[in-house]
């Protein structure tokens, strides 16, 4: 997996698909930060945030290697969530774990706990589950559905820059293993 990362990092291997089944995943998603919404509480400001506050936020996905690396806050990547190429609808919702004070002074670690929905055009889903809080963190695949095949694994969520919309662009490595029950 390592070798993989690095030669995408490096530009030698192109866009690769995103999953055809059982085995090695790898796609990006740009998140759209228009669609950010945070929990009906009365939030004026970032500053406002508390542990418990909840949200939800959507995004594109593309073929693995599509976007980029690159992007900050000052100077974020031009690759945003309306490029052509899309391939599905990334949906997230989660919980702050830390209030944004906390974040902010680097004494939360974790930030929030997510669940991740992955919706492809062509029919394929999966959910994942995972903190954030780090430029990678490890996402657990609990569930998903590939033609006939019910799949569940792990990998990793990298933060490959920041988007015009204010948020991150993401790269999933994921591990896919088939675990259908088989008919008798």
């Amino acid at each position: 997996m390592f070798v993989r990362t690095l030669l995408l990092a490096g530009g030698l291997l192109g866009a690769v698909p995103a999953f055809a089944g059982p085995g090695n995943a790898v796609f990006d998603v740009s998140i759209d930060g228009t669609t950010f919404v945070l929990s009906e509480r009365d939030i004026m400001g970032p500053e406002d945030i508390l542990a418990g506050d909840t949200f939800v936020v959507t995004g594109t996905i593309f073929a693995g290697g599509t976007i980029p690396e690159g992007g900050t806050v000052d100077a974020p990547s031009t690759f945003g969530p309306d490029e052509p190429g899309g391939i599905g609808t990334w949906i997230c919702r989660g919980s702050f774990v830390a209030s944004f004070a906390d974040i902010m002074a680097g004494t939360a670690p974790i930030a929030l706990v997510t669940t991740q929905v992955f919706k492809f055009d062509d029919g394929r889903v999966l959910v994942t589950e995972g903190e954030e809080g780090a430029a990678v963190v490890t996402r657990t695949v609990t569930g998903g559905t590939v033609g006939n095949a019910v799949v569940v694994g792990a990998g990793t969520q990298t933060i490959i820059g920041i988007n015009e919309t204010g948020v991150e662009n993401l790269r999933f490595d994921l591990a896919l293993v088939n675990r259908s029950i088989a008919s008798p």
